[in-house]
C-alpha cells in the first residue's frame, strides 16, 4: 500500500549506516495497525557492517514510524524493538569494557564509551529525533571476562535504550545462569555534555565469587561462598576501564573457605558500604558488619591493594565486638572499641593475618595477633591473646569450661581477691585435629 511504498523508498536513505558502513538484511515488510498512524517496518536478519567487519546483528527488528510524517515524505522513527537479539559485555586483557552487539563483533576502539557515543549520535539524525526508546525482550546477554576467563550469561534479558536531554541510558535486566540463581540489573549512562560514562549494577543473590573479579575493590570476596545482593556504581574512562567504585553489599549466610576443602568458617551474614579510589588503589569500608555463630563485629576501615590485586593490607577501627563461642564462656565477651592491622593474601592458598589488635571498652584490655590459612586440607588457624593485668575474678567468666574441666568452678570458690598478670592464651586449630589451647599467667595477692 501507500505506507509500504513510502517506507521502502525512504528507509535506505534514512537508516544509519555509520562511517563507510552498510546494512544487510534478509527481508523487509510493513505492518499497519487497524487504528492509528504508526506503521511498523519489520526487518529480519539485520546486519550492520563497517570497514572492520560485523558490528551488530539482530534476528528481528521492528521499527515503529510516525505515519503522518511518512505521508509528508519524512521518515520519523518512534520506537525500535529488538527481540531475541544477542549482546556481550566484554572485558579484555587490559581491563577495558566494551559492549558488542554480535557474538563475533570486533572490539570497538574506545570501548563502551565509543559504542554509546555511536548510539547517542543516532538521536541527532532527523529520522530519529522523535525516537522514544529502543527496547528488546528475550535477549541473550553475555558477560565475558577475558582477564579471568569467566563467562556469565542471561538467556531471557530485557533491554531499554533511551535518551533524556543529553543523557543516554542503557538498561539490561535479566536472570543469570551462574553458580547460583541470581538476577542483575545493569544501567550504563553517558552524559555527552560532561563526556562522562557511568555503570551501575544492582544484583540479587549473586554468588560472591562471581562478583569478586569485577573490580580490584571486590577481590576480598574471593574466599567467600555465599549469596550476595546489593548495588555498585563506577565511572568508566575514555579507554573503557572502570575507575572509582562505590556501593553497598549484603552477603547472606555462608562461609569462608578455600573452595575445595570441606573445612570452612561459617557466618550468618555480612554487610558493607564500600568506596574504592582507583588512582590510590585504596578500598574504604564506611561500614562493615559481620554476624557469625561465635562473633558479631561492627567496624570501619580501609585497605591498600597491591598492584596485582592479590594482597589487601588494611586497618580496621572496631566499634563493637562480641565474642561468644557456643559452650565456651560463661557470658559473652564484649568490647566497645578497638583497632587492628591485617593482611589478606589471595591466590592458591589464601591467608588472613592479624599483625596486632588492641581491644578496649570491655571488662579488660586485650591485645591479640594471629592468622587463618585456607590450605588444600582445610582451615589452619593460630590466635595469641595477651592481657597485661586484670582483677582475677573479672577474668573467670571467660575461662573456657572445656579447658581443664572443673577449673572455673574451683577457682570461683577459692579465689576471692588478687590479680592476674601477663595472661597469655594460645589457640591452635588444624584440619582433622582437636583444637589446642595453652594458658600461662602469674597470680598476685590471691586469697
Amino acid at each position: 500500500g501507500l505506507y509500504s511504498g513510502l517506507a521502502c523508498a525512504l528507509i535506505a536513505e534514512d537508516l544509519p549506516e555509520g562511517p563507510r558502513g552498510e546494512i544487510v538484511l534478509e527481508t523487509i515488510s510493513v505492518a499497519l495497525p487497524e487504528r492509528g498512524f504508526y506503521p511498523e517496518i519489520r526487518l529480519s536478519s539485520v546486519q550492520f557492517r563497517d570497514a572492520v567487519g560485523l558490528r551488530a546483528f539482530f534476528p528481528e527488528m521492528g521499527v515503529l514510524l510516525n505515519g503522518g510524517a511518512l505521508l509528508g515524505g519524512n521518515l520519523r522513527v518512534q520506537r525500535v524493538r529488538l527481540d531475541g537479539a544477542g549482546m556481550q559485555l566484554a572485558r579484555d586483557e587490559t581491563g577495558a569494557i566494551d559492549l558488542r552487539l554480535a557474538p563475533e563483533a570486533p572490539r570497538q576502539q574506545g570501548g563502551i564509551s565509543a559504542t554509546l557515543a555511536n548510539f547517542d549520535a543516532l538521536w541527532d539524525r532527523p529520522a530519529f529525533a522523535e525516537l522514544d526508546e529502543i527496547s528488546g525482550q528475550g535477549l541473550l546477554f553475555l558477560v565475558n571476562d577475558v582477564l579471568t576467563g569467566q563467562i556469565i550469561q542471561s538467556r531471557d534479558a530485557d533491554l531499554s535504550l533511551s535518551r533524556e536531554g543529553e543523557v543516554l541510558r542503557l538498561v539490561v535486566d535479566g536472570a543469570l545462569v551462574a553458580r547460583r540463581e541470581a538476577r542483575v540489573r545493569m544501567e550504563i549512562t553517558r552524559d555527552a555534555a560532561r563526556a562522562q560514562t557511568r555503570l551501575e549494577a544492582r544484583f540479587q543473590t549473586l554468588d560472591a565469587q562471581d562478583l569478586a573479579s569485577a573490580s580490584p575493590a571486590l577481590g576480598w570476596l574471593a574466599p567467600i561462598d555465599a549469596p550476595i545482593s546489593g548495588q555498585l556504581s563506577g565511572e568508566i574512562d575514555d579507554f573503557g576501564r572502570v575507575g572509582d567504585v562505590a556501593g553497598r553489599l549484603e552477603i547472606g549466610a555462608g562461609a569462608l573457605s578455600q573452595g575445595e576443602a570441606g573445612d570452612a568458617l561459617a557466618f550468618d551474614g555480612l554487610q558493607a558500604q564500600v568506596r574504592y579510589d582507583a588512582a590510590a588503589s585504596r578500598l574504604s569500608f564506611d561500614t562493615l558488619a559481620l554476624s557469625a555463630p561465635a562473633m558479631d563485629l561492627r567496624a570501619t576501615g580501609e585497605a591498600q591493594i597491591s598492584p596485582d590485586g592479590e594482597v589487601f593490607l588494611g586497618q580496621l577501627q572496631l566499634d563493637e565486638l562480641r565474642v561468644d563461642p557456643p559452650g565456651l564462656f560463661e557470658q559473652p565477651l564484649e568490647f566497645r572499641g578497638g583497632a587492628l592491622d591485617l593482611r589478606l593474601t589471595l591466590g592458591t592458598e589464601r591467608r588472613l593475618e592479624i599483625g596486632q589488635a588492641a581491644l578496649f571498652g570491655g571488662p579488660f584490655e586485650l591485645r591479640a595477633s594471629g592468622e587463618v590459612g585456607f590450605g588444600p586440607d582445610g582451615v589452619v588457624s593460630a590466635l595469641d591473646l595477651h592481657l597485661p593485668e586484670v582483677a582475677a575474678r573479672e577474668v573467670l567468666p571467660y575461662w573456657p569450661e572445656s579447658f581443664i574441666p572443673g577449673t572455673r568452678a574451683y577457682l570461683d570458690q577459692r579465689m576471692q581477691t588478687g590479680r592476674v598478670r601477663d595472661l597469655a592464651v594460645a589457640l591452635r586449630r588444624a584440619p582433622d585435629t582437636a583444637g589446642r589451647v595453652a594458658v600461662r599467667m602469674d597470680f598476685v595477692g590471691l586469697t
